[in-house]
């Protein structure tokens, strides 16, 4: 079988490229900049392609070619500004437009029709929905992501009228080490600065990459697969419930929150991407029998970082952080720093919420035994004497930024480091000692 991957160098796709390869598919990935691409595997055919025509790909399509459309840009990748917005956007709907016509030419031209068309979209589409179960018939929203995910959806819909098979995954918050969100969630935590993000009870649908890899396999080798899919974990999970799993899974604290306020200062619109949520279940797999590996949360963590998965083991030894380690280190130290700003008490004021909550960390840390960290301290000191933040209480505030910084800059990868690299001490040397093992019986088996 032949697969043509648009945006098939992200996680996602790259993820997908490596198990198609393993069972010796031809795995086409079309790709702006050939030539920089060094992280596929070599069995991998690269084809340059500019995400706007069907020039230089539409003669690959075979009758027994899967399509999987995956490109657009990135929506974490900056902040939405009107110009970042409309890129967004355009990004995904000119691709569509451009698959579309790639398979109108090979039909026309070639007499050649792809068995089936795979499409990306999110449960971005459904909107904020608070606790409300999300299912694949559940309505749009009306916000920018929903927006964004009908019109991803519509940019190909014009070949089911050409009589080709189209399914459509609307995915949650996939959950690899390789990549995606899941690193930069980590790092607050090592550096002691996780925990929910605003409320923590908005829901977060995620799925762990290998079940994500494995519900595109289900639909591009399921001739009766077709409509839409909620590709996410069977058990949704709040936010806060997720930091609750990862703190564990890392031995981490999971008690310093991110306030609604400072995620919306510091990211403005595209803040909703952390303050929202949707509860989506994938009904339809489930009802057509598809089988999870990882249905809970803190299964789907533990796997991560123990990298249970031999293809992901492999690529490990090979694979670096996609992007250099100091813009990482500068992008957590903003994330750590924000609950301490928000939680610090202003000049001559104090925050008498902010002080309430923080008495009941302080007396729940307590109980369990463990320290106070200096910002909660900070606002506890802060809120005797009628008011006035208490000169000790100011320092600690000022204090905790470098705090962090040098917190992060001591956890941040170096050159070449796996995210199982910041484990504890003695988890890390666990995982090494497992990796080394699964490696050589790798290699032992050829």
């Amino acid at each position: 079988m032949r697969v043509i991957i648009t945006g098939g160098t992200g996680l996602i796709g790259t993820a997908l490229a490596d198990s198609l390869l393993k069972d010796q598919h031809d795995v086409i990935v079309l790709t702006r900049n050939p030539d920089k691409v060094k992280h596929l595997s070599p069995a991998a055919r690269l084809v340059k392609w500019d995400a706007r025509t069907p020039t230089g790909w539409y003669d690959l399509i075979t009758e027994d070619t899967a399509i999987v459309n995956l490109a657009g840009a990135g929506i974490a990748d900056g902040r939405w500004s009107a110009g970042r917005k409309r890129a967004i956007r355009d990004s995904r709907r000119l691709a569509g437009a451009a698959v579309v016509q790639g398979i109108d030419l090979s039909m026309t031209l070639r007499d050649k029709k792809p068995a089936s068309l795979i499409q990306a979209s999110a449960v971005g589409y459904y909107g904020n929905r608070g606790d409300e179960i999300i299912t694949e018939t559940s309505t749009a929203g009306d916000d920018y992501l929903a927006g964004v995910c009908k019109d991803w959806e519509a940019s190909t819909a014009a070949v089911e009228e050409m009589g080709v098979r189209r399914a459509i995954i609307r995915t949650g918050v996939v959950l690899s080490t390789m990549g995606g969100a899941f690193p930069l969630m980590s790092m607050p935590f090592y550096v002691g600065a996780g925990g929910p993000v605003g409320s923590g009870k908005q829901y977060m649908p995620w799925i762990h990459v290998a079940d994500h890899v494995k519900a595109i396999r289900y639909m591009i080798e399921n001739e009766e697969a077709a409509g839409v899919y909620n590709v996410t974990a069977p058990n949704p999970v709040t936010n806060r419930d997720f930091g609750k799993a990862l703190g564990k899974t890392l031995a981490r604290p999971a008690i310093l929150p991110a306030p609604a306020f400072a995620m919306k200062a510091a990211l403005g619109e595209m803040s909703t991407i952390l303050l929202d949520g949707q509860r989506a279940v994938p009904k339809r797999l489930i009802d057509e029998g598809f089988t999870f590996e990882y249905g809970a949360v803190q299964a789907a963590l533990d796997n991560l970082m123990e990298d249970e998965s031999p293809e992901i083991a492999v690529r490990e030894e090979a694979m670096t952080y996609a992007e250099p380690v100091e813009p990482l280190r500068k992008r957590v130290e903003r994330v750590a720093k924000a609950p301490v700003a928000a939680a610090a008490p202003a000049a001559g004021k104090i925050d008498k919420k902010a002080l309430v909550k923080a008495k009941r960390q302080a007396a729940s840390l307590k109980k369990k035994g463990e320290p106070i960290p200096p910002e909660l301290q900070a606002i506890l000191d802060g809120g005797k004497g009628g008011g006035a933040a208490a000169p000790a209480a100011a320092a600690a505030v000022a204090a905790a930024p470098a705090a962090v910084a040098e917190a992060v800059a001591e956890a941040a990868p170096a050159e070449g480091s796996s995210l199982a690299d910041l484990a504890p001490a003695a988890k890390r040397a666990e995982i090494r000692k497992r990796r080394a093992a699964r490696l050589a019986r790798i290699k032992a088996a050829g």
